[in-house]
């Protein structure tokens, strides 16, 4: 069964609503090209998406290629991006979600690092000042 990566963008709120079905529902719209490091105004703008809140949110799918067809208005959004549609319920385990504003990777790491350089900052202008 070969199995693509495809990319669902959607809103906070409607992010909340596939979280708690667990699953993108049949003739959900997705693309197979990365949006990845696109802002969500490019998003919007790209896949030609008709609100601008669904391009808060991307969602990283692995899908078979047998789940996919293509909308009854194309293969391409208005700017050339490729679109499909689920033929079949996605379960969401096979996603990762991630909505603009939202770090990626070991948050608390980066804060400990973050405390650490600003400690040593304090210290060093504390030691400066007393000389």
């Amino acid at each position: 069964m070969r199995e693509i990566e495809i990319w669902h963008c959607t809103s906070r709120g409607n992010l909340r609503k596939i979280d708690k079905s667990e699953y993108l529902r049949t003739g959900t719209y997705v693309t197979a090209d990365s949006v990845k490091n696109l802002t969500p105004s490019e998003r919007t703008k790209f896949l030609c998406l008709d609100e601008f809140a669904k391009g808060e949110c991307a969602c990283e799918c692995k899908v078979p290629l047998y789940n996919l067809k293509v909308p009854a208005e194309g293969s391409q959004t208005c700017r050339g991006y490729s679109q499909y549609q689920l033929k079949e319920n996605l379960p969401t385990v096979r996603c990762s979600c991630r909505c603009e504003g939202e770090s990626s990777g070991n948050t608390g790491a980066s804060m400990i690092l973050g405390a650490i350089g600003l400690g040593l900052l304090v210290t060093a202008l504390l030691v400066g000042t007393r000389r």
